[in-house]
């Protein structure tokens, strides 16, 4: 064999070796560790007094009523329709009055008739009564024709009160606005007959501005400030916020512990309409001062587990890892949620992605330290 090629053997095998070495080397080296999670954090702070709530709320006028005819009959004609304004005062709707005319002008007759009777009756008894002082007639004849004066007295009443009736049934063929409003529903149409007090009409009031009514829950109702003005959001103009005023809190929870409040708003921007849902911004006043101290944090720094148990997960500084811990939820304001046990001020809790986490995890804060190339 010739020294060229003896010497390009050589090279191939210290190759193959140094490969061979090197496959050796990395199989041995020990698995690296996995990284630190980026996180997103906050700081557990005290809830500042003097603070807010918001809860969703729904918009109604001051004064709302389903309005019908006090006597029943058919639908002659119904001057407005859904959506229209009407003064007070005005038609709204009518009946077909024939017959409460024909039965008015009856009454009427009766009355006639009994005065015609009383007036003779009258008469009959002053012949009587001089009769009686000349002792010419019986005390008999006397109380006999006193009986018929005041028997057909009693006519002439009766047939005046029939008279009044006929005149209001007449009257209540006639449906009347009793403010300033508009028509929210109309639910007959002509021709229709309806009964005494069937809902022909459902109207609302339209110059004494609007309400918005909320459900506040227990722990608010007594630590709402009743002498601020709160803040009225539509979605319909989220740019137009309107200012209200408590004007009316429930003494009785409705639905799951929650007490209606209403709130007045004197000045209502022209998107508002009965019925739309608001957003109140509720202020409350310095006696929840009283209350124990609330920790706030994100909405999104809490999660519940598999056992409706509520946690968080602190981060431990020593550490750098995170530990879940039970909390308690006071209560739920925008984007801040109030922690009444389980937590201190100062503490740091991640903030964002619970479900991508879990206790113990290795963790590292966004925007503080070496920055990562993950962050």
């Amino acid at each position: 064999m010739s020294r060229h090629r003896r010497t390009r053997w050589r090279g191939v095998l210290i190759a193959l070796g140094a490969c061979v070495s090197l496959s050796a080397c990395t199989s041995e080296q020990p698995p690296q560790p996995t990284p630190p999670k980026p996180i997103a954090w906050a700081v557990a702070q005290v809830a500042s007094s003097g603070q807010t709530r918001s809860i969703a709320g729904v918009l109604q006028t001051p004064e709302r009523a389903p309005v019908g005819f006090d006597v029943p009959g058919r639908v002659a004609r119904i001057n407005v329709d859904t959506g229209d304004v009407f003064a007070r005062g005005d038609v709204l709707a009518t009946l077909d009055d024939r017959s409460y005319a024909l039965t008015l002008e009856q009454r009427k007759a009766e009355l006639a008739e009994a005065r015609a009777a009383r007036e003779l009756s009258s008469t009959r008894f002053a012949r009587s009564k001089s009769l009686r002082k000349a002792d010419a007639i019986s005390q008999a004849e006397y109380d006999n024709d006193a009986a018929t004066l005041a028997s057909d007295r009693s006519r002439v009443d009766t047939a005046r009160a029939r008279v009044d009736i006929a005149a209001k049934d007449l009257a209540d063929t006639r449906l009347i606005a009793p403010y300033d409003g508009s028509v929210a529903r109309r639910l007959v149409e002509p021709a229709q007959r309806v009964q005494a007090g069937e809902t022909v009409l459902e109207i609302q009031s339209r110059d004494d501005g609007m309400e918005v009514v909320v459900s506040a829950p227990e722990t608010l109702v007594g630590v709402l400030d009743r002498d601020a003005m709160h803040a009225v959001t539509l979605a319909a103009a989220p740019k137009a916020p309107m200012m209200a005023r408590i004007s009316e809190v429930a003494t009785d929870a409705g639905d799951r512990n929650a007490y209606p409040v209403t709130l007045v708003i004197a000045k209502p921007v022209d998107a508002a309409r009965a019925g739309m849902t608001a957003e109140v911004t509720l202020r409350l006043s310095n006696g929840e001062l009283a209350q124990p101290a609330r920790i706030e944090i994100p909405v999104t720094a809490f999660a519940q587990g598999a056992d409706d148990d509520t946690f968080v997960y602190v981060f431990d500084p020593d550490s750098d890892r995170l530990v879940q811990r039970s909390v308690e939820v006071a209560d739920i304001s925008g984007e801040k949620a109030l922690i009444s046990a389980g937590l201190d001020p100062g503490e740091i809790v991640a903030s964002q992605g619970l479900a991508f986490l879990h206790d113990g995890q290795s963790v590292t804060r966004i925007g503080v330290g070496p920055r990562q190339f993950n962050e």
